[in-house]
């Protein structure tokens, strides 16, 4: 017997029931590590893996596209998003105890359909690291890449939920958006350790200095480093900080989000000095922009009051909000790997 399609209200219980799923094993991976890890992925699995894909647009050659429509933008779950910030923000993220937050990166990543997922390790003082990368490989431009990144480690004392819990949530939530997806160009997301130490951006640039053999600036047609969007109001608008001479770029993305979606967008272009990690990018001559939500041009970079505290917690941030800025960066994301 075939059942009928879910309902509206069907598939709101799902999700809600997903989100709790994943919450209350949160404290258990605390606790017990890997398999705790593998139950909390595994069940946002089963969520991506059953939905349809009848959002997919496909040209006249029979290809299927990733384009930013809005059936592909309402893949965009806000159920998996707070699941996500839940899981992160309640592991210590600073110093030496990133793995945990890796480890779920890397087995979330390893179950989304189509995407290439590497491990890059490095060392530093004494200490092993590691990025994670995962490529949607393009069609017929496959060796030119768009990349959207974000950081995942906290500074020591803060549950670190909108620096940036928030931006790994939205590429992670992005990745899961794009399967079936086969775009003109590749689409590489990065995941990056060791961004809040006094030492500098260190894992984006041990990363920038691994890829840019195989991944030439000339190949990229930008970096959207997507760090701290989830606290202000619902009319909050998205910074895209850049320096002068990738203002095209900045152009191109406030386009490509206006188009798509109700986030206003404000251009922040000057002489920047690049303190997240974008900088490694701008210092290896790629293109690259900052996502930031409101941006001060000073320290502290933005206008949440709970930076870099205890404060920084999940009850803070605007679910709303979030889940717009993500769409956002799907929406730009699946249109530069299109031909933007």
């Amino acid at each position: 017997m075939r059942c009928p399609p879910p309902t509206r209200a069907a598939e709101s219980r799902r999700r809600l029931l997903v989100a709790l799923g994943l919450a209350a094993l949160v404290l258990e991976a605390c606790s017990d590590g890997a398999p705790a890890i593998d139950a909390a992925v595994d069940l946002l699995a089963d969520s991506i893996s059953t939905e349809r894909s009848d959002w997919r647009r496909t040209d006249a050659t029979g290809v299927e596209r990733c384009e930013p429509s809005a059936d592909l933008l309402k893949r965009i779950d806000p159920s998996r998003i707070k699941a996500d910030l839940a899981f992160l923000t309640s592991l210590a993220r600073s110093g030496g105890n990133q793995r945990k937050a890796a480890d779920y990166l890397r087995t979330t990543l390893a179950k989304i359909p189509g995407l290439l997922v590497r491990e890059h390790s490095y060392s530093y003082s004494g200490t092993s690291f590691v990025n994670l990368e995962a490529t949607l490989p393009g069609g017929e431009a496959q060796d030119k890449y768009i990349v959207a990144c974000a950081h995942y480690d906290s500074v020591s004392g803060s549950p670190g939920a909108d620096d940036n819990a928030s931006g790994t949530a939205t590429v992670l939530e992005v990745a899961r958006a794009l399967i079936w997806c086969k775009p003109r160009r590749s689409i590489r997301l990065v995941f990056f350790s060791n961004e809040e130490i006094s030492a500098g951006t260190i894992g984006s640039i041990e990363y920038v200095s691994w890829v840019k053999p195989t991944m030439p600036p000339a190949n990229v047609v930008g970096v959207v480093n997507v760090d701290t969007v989830a606290y202000g109001p619902d009319t909050e608008d998205l910074d895209l900080v850049t320096k002068p001479a990738h203002k095209a770029f900045a152009d191109a993305t406030k386009v490509a989000i206006e188009q798509s979606t109700s986030l206003k967008v404000k251009e922040v272009v000057g002489d920047q000095p690049g303190m997240g990690d974008e900088g490694a990018f701008w210092s290896e001559g790629y293109t690259a922009l900052l996502a930031i939500e409101e941006h001060t041009g000073g320290q502290p970079p933005v206008k949440n009051p709970n930076y870099h505290t205890a404060g920084d917690t999940l009850a803070t941030l605007n679910p709303a909000l979030h889940a717009q800025v993500t769409r956002a960066i799907l929406a730009a994301v699946t249109s530069f790997a299109n031909g933007l």
